[in-house]
């Protein structure tokens, strides 16, 4: 597998809250950021692509990457409380039975039309990818992924929010399931299931929600979109960009090339 990354995990409260940030930080070069200084590309001769864990098998937590924040740590997400009003540390209404992560130097250009369902625009966040796999895996761990496919999600009304099918790079399958067919056979109904997960865990958290937009696209098409998503974040350096998006990012980006272990 690509070797997990060293990463503290930092408790502290605001308002009377308790908040968690993790810091992703590399052996040589301190705090890096998950989502600007690791390589997307560093493996693509052995079709592999690098993502950061977010949700995590089994763990209602719901942790995202912040954009604004200095070395983009990932945060747990607060919420309104419709009652009381005050913020609060957000869980999912479900236990999920895959890891979510997503891709770094991705991202969904929220300024253009989505290149498949033109009626919706990028959802302005880095490319998800699903765990095919088995194993629990912890958030703020690094893994490589083989991506066998894809599927959109509809996020209140107008975003495209796209989701990559990956199989980890230390699944006992993952030298024989290259593809959606192949995947279908060893686990059947479970990808099904992962999007049901989805619409379901959106229609709890309240109104609008979102649901899944069109079939499961096979590998082909999910490397295009992931090819549009490097682009998306090649954009964020751009100084018209830099103006109208308050993300952080380096002014010389470290691209960190993970080491790749069984």
């Amino acid at each position: 597998m690509i070797t997990k990354r060293l990463y503290r995990l930092i408790h502290f409260e605001k308002d009377g809250r308790k908040l968690h940030r993790i810091y992703i930080k590399d052996k040589k070069k301190g705090n890096i950021s998950p989502w600007h200084d690791i390589n997307l590309l560093a493996y693509n001769e052995k079709d592999l692509f690098p993502a950061v864990v977010t949700l995590s098998r089994y763990n209602i937590a719901h942790f995202e990457m912040n954009p604004q924040l200095e070395f983009n740590p990932l945060e747990q997400v607060q919420v309104t409380n419709p009652i009381t009003g005050k913020l609060e540390n957000q869980f999912f209404r479900q236990f999920p039975n895959f890891n979510y992560a997503f891709l770094p130097q991705t991202w969904n250009d929220p300024t253009k039309q989505d290149i498949k369902y033109s009626e919706y625009t990028g959802d302005g966040q880095p490319i998800g990818v699903i765990d095919l796999g088995d194993t629990y895996m912890p958030i703020g761990h690094t893994l490589g992924y083989r991506i066998i496919g894809g599927f959109c999600m509809c996020v209140h009304g107008r975003f495209a929010s796209w989701k990559m099918l990956g199989i980890p790079h230390q699944s006992p399958f993952h030298d024989k399931v290259k593809n959606l067919k192949e995947y279908e056979q060893e686990y059947p109904g479970k990808i099904d299931a992962i999007v049901q997960w989805f619409e379901r865990a959106s229609a709890l958290q309240g109104d609008n929600p979102a649901f899944k937009e069109g079939p499961i696209e096979e590998r082909e098409f999910a490397l295009k979109m992931l090819e549009d998503g490097y682009k998306g974040w090649k954009k964020l350096k751009l100084p018209e960009y830099k103006a109208n998006f308050n993300y952080w990012m380096r002014e010389e980006v470290i691209s960190t090339a993970l080491v790749l272990r069984r």
